[in-house]
């Protein structure tokens, strides 16, 4: 289950984000990981947080978020993969979250095979499924962030939804139907 508690859209100064990431982070317990986008741009905040950290003693849990950005397919993917959630009614969001009219707008107007002017709510939220902890902490073995798998799927969904490689949130990879059960403990 994702759960939203914010949803803001703006631009910000850099000084303004940090004060609000910090402020949200000292207000709500629990935070595990706080993702921010490893591209050009998003970098220089990685590098601000940590000074920023030095300085107020309190090292946020920054985590990379490594992806291809500038694919409209795989964007659009990581996008779709909220639709089982969403559909599952796993995906709860506070009604006071300042932006929910401007996120719930994304959501209606996405459509996957089209690029959005609008999506950037969406792709954010699309990146909680990689901030997520398994029970033991441990890597999620079968991310959809594997290149091979990417390929593949990318590749199905050109030939039709119908495609046995991708059922909408299910994947068949090797001949083994991978559906992650988040509520199932991780053996080790």
């Amino acid at each position: 289950v994702l759960y939203l508690y914010d949803l803001r859209r703006g631009r910000w100064s850099e000084t303004v984000t940090v004060e609000t990431v910090y402020q949200m982070f000292g207000q709500t317990p629990g935070i595990g990981r706080i993702g921010v986008e490893a591209v050009t741009f998003q970098k220089l905040y990685r590098r601000i947080f940590t000074l920023e950290g030095e300085k107020r003693g309190v090292v946020l849990p920054i985590q990379g978020l490594e992806r291809d950005s500038l694919s409209l397919r795989i964007k659009n993917m990581r996008i779709m993969a909220l639709e089982p959630l969403w559909a599952r009614g796993d995906v709860v969001i506070s009604s006071r979250c300042p932006a929910l009219a401007d996120f719930l707008d994304e959501a209606e107007r996405f459509r996957k095979h089209k690029e959005s002017a609008h999506d950037d709510m969406l792709d954010a939220v699309a990146d909680l499924l990689q901030l997520r902890m398994r029970p033991d902490g441990a890597p999620d073995p079968h991310a959809m962030t594997d290149p091979a798998v990417l390929a593949a799927n990318t590749n199905a969904m050109d030939r039709g939804l119908g495609n046995p490689i991708f059922t909408c949130g299910d994947l068949i990879w090797d001949g083994i139907i991978v559906r992650e059960i988040p509520e199932l403990p991780v053996i080790t």
